[in-house]
């Protein structure tokens, strides 16, 4: 019945044949007790779930299919001598960033602010860009709010009286800035103190002594196999080792520019995995490990600006 006014008539109608006094004993039958649109969406429901179910077993069935397939690949792949696939793709290497202080005063102007860089050399990045490349980066960071000083140091800081913020910064030619922030960025020098007697000032005497590299670029001495030129069984690696210029760049430096000294995530990598094979070969009386090789490189990423730089330039570099 698809109309309850229809349905109401009939039952009526069935009531008064029923009460008109007739004997044959007829009576009316109600088939199923339920709404009729009730009993219907439980239906649907029932067999939307049966589906939903069904396509669940499907996906699983699928899934365990394609385990199945892959571990019977690597059965038959590990059975041969030699696996024909290509190797799998290194992860990407960490790149070693550079210049706090120049990346820090690009953030600082992209806030907004002024900053002041104050450095040392004639130009931005004296050791890796030349002259011209330095002078269009510094043009950039200029028409980016930020000012630049080259050729000077910070001599003093200054606080207000009374207070405990720094207020004053005095630059080497006599200038005094008023500052409300200092970011300190001036790298760092290898402890090579720590020897003691053994160290500082170029180098100790006596049985067992490291020598150290007393004056620029600092460090532990070492030869081009990372071991100290003067005690035996003692390596150093990552950036305290002092190891000769020939070792850059597969050998192709002459080793007349002296010792150098590489701060690099990569290098402090590189340089200790080669101390393990070397202390490794040595103490089971394998062939000597090759010199050790090193490419530097840097890079960076400020304001629109990326680059990277592989090698090295020494501050007169002019290309």
């Amino acid at each position: 019945v698809a109309d309850a006014d229809r349905l109401y008539s009939a039952l009526e109608k069935a009531a008064a044949s029923s009460g008109s006094g007739s004997d044959s004993g007829a009576r009316p039958l109600v088939i199923g007790g339920g709404y009729i649109g009730e009993e219907r969406r439980e239906r649907d429901g029932e067999r939307e779930r049966e589906e939903e179910e069904k396509r669940e077993r499907e996906r699983r069935e699928r899934w365990r299919g394609r385990e199945r397939r892959e571990r019977e690949r690597e059965t038959f792949f590990s059975s041969l001598s030699h696996d024909p696939r290509p190797p799998p793709p290194p992860p990407p290497k960490k790149k070693k960033k550079l210049s706090l202080g120049l990346e820090l005063a690009a953030a600082l102007a992209g806030w907004g602010l002024e900053p002041v860089v104050a450095f040392p050399e004639d130009r931005i990045l004296a050791r890796i860009l030349t002259p011209d490349a330095a002078a269009f980066y510094a043009k950039f960071y200029e028409l980016k709010g930020a000012e630049l000083r080259p050729g000077t140091t910070v001599k003093a800081l200054e606080k207000k009286e009374g207070g405990d913020a720094v207020s004053a910064a005095v630059l080497s030619d006599g200038t005094s800035l008023s500052v409300s922030l200092v970011v300190v960025g001036v790298g760092a020098r290898p402890r090579t103190e720590l020897f003691g007697e053994s160290g500082g000032g170029g180098g100790g005497s006596g049985p067992g002594a490291i020598a150290v590299v007393g004056g620029a670029p600092g460090g532990v001495l070492v030869d081009a196999r990372l071991r100290s030129v003067s005690a035996d069984d003692v390596w150093a690696c990552g950036d305290v080792a002092a190891f000769p210029s020939g070792c850059l760049f597969g050998g192709r430096k002459g080793e007349e520019e002296g010792p150098t000294r590489q701060e690099h995530v990569q290098h402090a990598r590189s340089s200790a995995a080669f101390v393990a094979r070397d202390i490794v070969a040595r103490s089971s009386s394998s062939p000597s490990s090759p010199s050790y090789a090193y490419l530097p490189y840097y890079y960076s990423r400020v304001f629109d600006l990326g680059w990277v730089f592989y090698g090295s330039s020494s501050p007169g570099s002019t290309e």
